[in-house]
């Protein structure tokens, strides 16, 4: 078994630099996502429950928008306008 890891240890000792490179980039392709998104998480499902319930939209956007947030800039923007919409929708409707 030593024999083994003495080898191994050989051979990266011994790369080339276009293996070297290309160990670089295979490392870069496996790494994850930093701009993934992760649409369920607790932080997020909480808001989510807010923005259904009308009287708790200053909430919402309190927690779109904080510092702390997990949303990204995209998601911001975009569950912004999505509770304009439902306020103006709620507004409207109890004013007929």
């Amino acid at each position: 078994m030593s024999n083994k890891i003495k080898k191994q240890s050989q051979q990266t000792e011994a790369l080339t630099v276009t293996q070297m490179h290309i160990k670089e980039l295979r490392a870069k392709l496996n790494a994850p996502d930093p701009e993934e998104i992760h649409q369920f998480t607790l932080y997020k499902i909480i808001t989510y429950l807010c923005v259904v319930v009308f009287p708790l939209v200053p909430v919402s956007f309190y927690r779109i928008w904080c510092v702390k947030s997990e949303f990204t800039p995209k998601e911001q923007k975009l569950w912004t306008a999505v509770v304009i919409a439902i306020a103006v929708y709620m507004v409207s409707f109890a004013i007929n």
